[in-house]
């Protein structure tokens, strides 16, 4: 399935909601919570098609992090606890593909400002999710996941300040075996099509079929966060149509948008409106989704251009386009953070 590339300020946006996630799934997995946490009867999961009590109400959503006390104790816990088993092989390749080779990478190209990965975390959660059976992970598809990361960060060009998407490769190859009603600990355990409900970082859920109404995006789904498998919800949608507002809601095919995300995880926005299917290739209309080889760029997609293409605008590089200081001609370049590269092939300089 191919792959789109947002611009800027969508890409800004969800990787702001990862951030999220990532924090919030990291205090369930390392314990944060002191064991004085306050004992009770864990609330109830809210029914599929729940709504709000008073629409009007100014009162937040019930929040999916609560905690699950065990029977006779109030430990917390983490969905995919912190054992002394060894990490599984196979799941060490794959975090080591998505995590480590971006790590490495980026400590090369940006070395001054050094980089940093989960990828302990990435293989303790996918370890655990493949010993239980709950998901699959192919040997064949982790090298070509491997293979294409290598690929993708040849050079340094590719290098953001915000970071940088997995590879389309690497996408979807987490495959879930639990079908409709069964436990789960994320939603790449439940079975395409369906979403791990109820869920949160110390709090299993059950995979159900999209909402066709009531609370979203209030989740903490670990093992899609470490892993990287940004595509979760084009893959395992929480809503039927698009979760605005934390609320999920209908929108119809056609209807008009200003970006991809108001037209739900299944559709893009196409020249202002929602429309389902693979997103806009070169040459094609778009507002600001392309597929993964090309970006939006004045309302068409654009082929990406190779690190020292001459631009004028960010979009139509994998990175940025310089600033062209000095009379130099503005050029596509990487991005380090906080300060330039330092290691930047002469070309890029």
């Amino acid at each position: 399935m191919a792959s789109a590339i947002v611009n800027a300020d969508v890409r800004r946006a969800a990787r702001a909601r990862l951030a999220r996630a990532v924090v919030s799934g990291l205090v369930g997995a390392i314990g944060l919570v002191s064991s004085g946490a306050c004992k009770g009867p864990t609330p109830a999961a809210a029914p599929r098609d729940a709504t709000p009590p008073d629409a009007g109400a100014a009162a937040p959503p019930p929040s999916s992090n609560a905690t699950a006390d065990e029977p006779g104790g109030d430990t917390v816990r983490p969905v995919y606890p912190l054992d002394s088993k060894p990490p599984l092989p196979l799941a060490e390749e794959y975090c080591n593909a998505v995590k480590e080779t971006v790590r490495k990478r980026r400590g090369e190209c940006c070395p001054r400002v050094g980089a940093m990965a989960l990828t302990g975390e990435c293989t303790r959660t996918l370890s655990s999710a493949l010993r239980s059976g709950a998901v699959t992970l192919e040997k064949a598809d982790v090298d070509a996941c491997a293979a294409a990361f290598v690929a993708y960060t040849t050079g340094c060009d590719w290098v953001t300040s915000t970071g940088e998407p997995t590879v389309p490769a690497c996408l979807g190859i987490i495959k879930g075996t639990l079908k409709d009603g069964a436990v789960c600990r994320s939603s790449l355990e439940c079975e395409e099509g369906l979403r791990c409900q109820g869920l949160g970082a110390t709090r299993p859920g059950r995979c159900a079929p999209p909402l066709a109404r009531g609370y979203c995006n209030i989740a903490t789904d670990s093992l899609a966060t470490f892993t990287s498998q940004t595509d979760v919800d084009r893959r395992h949608p929480e809503c039927t149509g698009v979760c605005s507002r934390r609320q999920c809601r209908e929108i119809a095919a056609g209807a008009v948008c200003t970006a991809t995300f108001e037209c739900g995880p299944k559709a893009y926005c196409v020249a202002g409106k929602c429309a389902r299917g693979a997103p806009p290739g070169v040459g094609q209309p778009c507002t600001d989704a392309c597929v993964s080889s090309a970006r939006c760029l004045k309302g068409h997609c654009v082929a990406v251009k190779a690190a020292g293409e001459s631009c004028e605008d960010d979009a139509e590089c994998r990175s940025r386009c310089s600033s062209g200081d000095g009379g130099n001609p503005r050029q596509c370049a990487g991005d380090c953070p906080i300060m330039l590269p330092a290691r930047l092939p002469a070309k890029q300089r």
